[in-house]
C-alpha cells in the first residue's frame, strides 16, 4: 500500500513524501517514510528535527491501527 504526495503552496515551498507499507510476512508489516519539507526562512535542520521527533509517534499510530482495526475514525 503506498501515500503519496507532492503538494507545495504558499510558505511551503517543498512538501512531499510518500507512506509504503509492504506485507513481510504473517502479521508483520515494513513501513518505510520519506518526508522532503521545505519552508521559506525556516532552516532545514530545524524542519528534519521536528519531522523526526514525531516519527516514533506516527509508526506508533501506524502500527495499533494494523494491530487493532479501524477505529471508526478517519486516519
Amino acid at each position: 500500500y503506498t501515500a503519496s504526495w507532492d503538494q507545495p503552496s504558499g510558505e511551503l515551498l517543498v512538501n512531499r513524501g510518500q507512506w509504503l507499507l509492504t506485507p513481510m510476512g504473517p502479521g508483520e508489516t515494513l513501513l518505510e517514510v520519506s518526508l522532503e519539507i521545505r519552508i521559506r526562512r525556516i532552516p532545514t535542520f530545524i524542519l528534519r528535527n521536528i519531522s523526526m521527533s514525531r516519527l516514533r509517534e506516527a509508526a506508533l499510530a501506524v502500527d495499533r491501527r494494523l494491530r487493532d482495526g479501524p477505529s471508526g475514525k478517519t486516519w
